[in-house]
């Protein structure tokens, strides 16, 4: 499933949103995210959208790749590795 990202204004850097490690952060998807961020809210855990699922693409500051390209590189690599060996 594709996904579109926005990442929220602020200084930090793309590598470092996109792949940094926080046991703070989570990443959940919703079909009913107002509902979702009211209960955080009411429990005290901040949230922000990030993005929306769905289409054929991860796309994010104007660039995409398309999900079947990725899972066609990740079914490649060991065959392929074990080819070349």
């Amino acid at each position: 499933i594709g996904i579109a990202l926005h990442r929220p204004a602020g200084g930090t850097p793309d590598h470092a949103w996109l792949f940094g490690e926080d046991q703070g952060r989570y990443l959940v998807a919703t079909t009913d995210a107002v509902s979702l961020m009211a209960a955080s809210d009411i429990a005290g855990v901040p949230t922000r959208a990030i993005g929306k699922t769905g289409g054929a693409e991860l796309s994010f500051g104007g660039h995409g790749i398309a999900v079947a390209d990725l899972k066609a590189a990740h079914e490649a690599w060991l065959p392929g590795y074990m080819a070349a060996s």
